[in-house]
Order: C-alpha cells, then structure tokens, then sequence
C-alpha cells in the first residue's frame, strides 16, 4: 500500500489540530449538484462507532474457550452541535420534510410605558399592530377603559395601517398618572412567517459529506450515501449568557449496496482553511 509522503509515519506533519468542520446534506433520493445544502457553523462534531461481536466458545477440552468471533452489528452515528438558527436547520432537528407554508400570525408583546393620563398617546415600539387588541391595565392589573389606535400625531382612527401608536380614550376611567405613573400594555403584531409542523413523523433522509479540517496536519473527509437525521437530546433557547446551540445526530444506514461510506486523507496542500 502506497501512502502520500505526508502521512508516513513518523511525521510531524500527521499532527493535526482540530479546526473547520463542515457538513453538506441533499436529499438522499437527489442526484443533483445545485441541492447540496451547508448546515453552516458546526461548534464540535463526534463521531461514534460500534461493533458488536458474536463469539462462539467450545468445551472441547472440559473448558470454554472462543474459538471463533465474527462481527454481528456495525453501525455508525455522526453527532454535531449547530449554531445557525434558520429553516433548513430547525427542519432538520424537528424531523420534517417538505410542507412550508407561508403565513401571517399574530404574535403577542409587551410593555411598560409612562401613563400619558386622559388624551395622552402611547408610541408602542412595534408596526402592523392588530386592530383592537391592546389591553392596558394599571400595575395593579385594573383593566383600563380605553383605546383606539391612531396614525401618526393625529388622532384620526386608521382601519387597516397602523403605525403603532394608539389613543388614550379621553372618556375613560383612567388612572390617576400621580398613584400609578406606569401603565402596562399588551397587544398583538401581525408578522410573516414561514410555518411547518412540529414532530410530524417524516424521516428525513440524506446524503452527507463530512469534513474535519485543520489548520495544520492531516485533513479528512467522509462521505455517506444513507443516512437518517434525527433529534440528539434537549436544547436550550438560552438566557442571553451564550451563543444558542442545538445538538444533530447522523444515523449512518447501509445503502441497497450494503455501503455505509467512505473515508479520504487528503493531502496537506491539497486543501482550503
């Protein structure tokens, strides 16, 4: 067997710091170059294998001993942590295929904002505010008689474009701005999503190329024909201490060929940071 000078052994060139981790995905029925995918920034990547052995022992001889082991289950996993928090990627931890819809939705908010007293206008910080759906109550959670939006410094009433201020109505029971100098708001905004169902049962099936760079030393790729994305644990939406990370695994399959994959060295120069 012919090596590549660079991975003979000794060497100091076959040190390797662990460094760029990358990993495309297509689906595993796709055939085309244009629907590789990146998952983007990989913070560590594990992979694991196990191979489970069938022994066999004899007594030929008024003891057991093995005379024969043969391999019984192979399987491999590649696990990794993500970083970049967009569709592909939470489709890929929520195991769904295919299905988006493009929606409205009407998402909930919140404030506290100095109590304006009767007439008084109120600037929420957000647009498309939907029409009747601000609730104004004291600390005290006393709901207030109030509101009806506006457009801009007028106080004409506006039925479908908002821009986010409403009116204090100066008919109301307000509250006293000298006992409660704040006021709590809640109301919906209307945005645009991007939908798909949760926890729908699809597999989602690909094809992968792994590839485990460094900066200096010996570069590898992997490459799996068949494998199974799935969920790898619980994740945390995060408390703002950290940048947010949410774990994948690869299930390594067997192709109809009985190929799990394959495993390249690459030369050192033959390779990009």
């Amino acid at each position: 067997m012919v090596f590549n000078e660079n991975l003979r052994s000794p060497s100091r060139k076959n040190y390797s710091i662990p460094g760029g981790v990358k990993m495309f995905l297509r689906d595993v029925d796709s055939v085309l170059e244009k629907d590789w995918d990146g998952v983007g920034s990989i913070t560590s990547a594990t992979i694991g294998q196990t191979i489970t052995y069938l022994d066999h022992w004899t007594t030929r001889k008024g003891q057991r001993s093995k005379d024969r082991s043969e391999i019984s289950e192979k399987e491999m996993s590649v696990s990794i942590d993500l970083e970049e928090l967009n569709l592909p990627n939470l489709m890929r931890l929520f195991g769904k295929v295919g299905g988006v819809e493009q929606v409205t939705y009407d998402v909930r908010e919140a404030c506290v904002v100095k109590n304006p007293g009767a007439g008084g206008v109120i600037q929420l910080p957000n647009e498309d505010i939907v029409p009747d759906s601000a609730i104004v109550r004291t600390p005290t959670m006393e709901l207030l008689d109030i509101v009806e939006f506006v457009q801009g410094p007028g106080n004409d009433f506006v039925e479908d474009e908002f821009d986010g201020s409403i009116l204090i109505d100066p008919a109301g029971a307000l509250v006293d701005t000298v006992a409660f100098p704040r006021i709590h708001i809640l109301y919906r905004k209307n945005v645009e999503t991007q939908r798909f169902e949760i926890l729908s049962g699809d597999e989602v099936n690909v094809s992968a190329s792994f590839i485990a760079n460094s900066k200096k030393g010996t570069k590898v790729l992997y490459d799996f024909p068949f494998a199974q994305i799935r969920a790898n644990g619980d994740f945390s939406v995060g408390d703002g201490s950290t940048w947010m990370t949410f774990p994948l695994s690869l299930m390594v399959l067997a192709d109809e060929t009985g190929l799990h994959g394959h495993c390249h060295v690459v030369k050192e120069d033959e390779f990009s940071k």
